[in-house]
């Protein structure tokens, strides 16, 4: 259990922190892009669904080498 401070490097808080910057950055980004361009949603879907899959597995990496 981290204490308050302290630093957690392994894969769930790095994912974690990603599925949050992904849901905050990645998201909101591209939900304006896909609307203003009048995308397909499937498209929106599959996109989000990457991108998603790929911020999460970096961030992750970078959680468990303590970068």
């Amino acid at each position: 259990m981290p204490t308050w401070g302290s630093v957690d490097h392994s894969w769930g808080s790095g994912s974690s922190s990603g599925a949050l910057g992904w849901l905050g950055l990645t998201l909101a980004r591209g939900t304006v892009e896909y609307l203003f361009e009048r995308r397909p949603a499937s498209l929106f879907i599959i996109d989000m669904g990457h991108r998603l899959i790929v911020v999460v597995a970096m961030a992750g990496i970078i959680g468990v080498f303590g970068a």
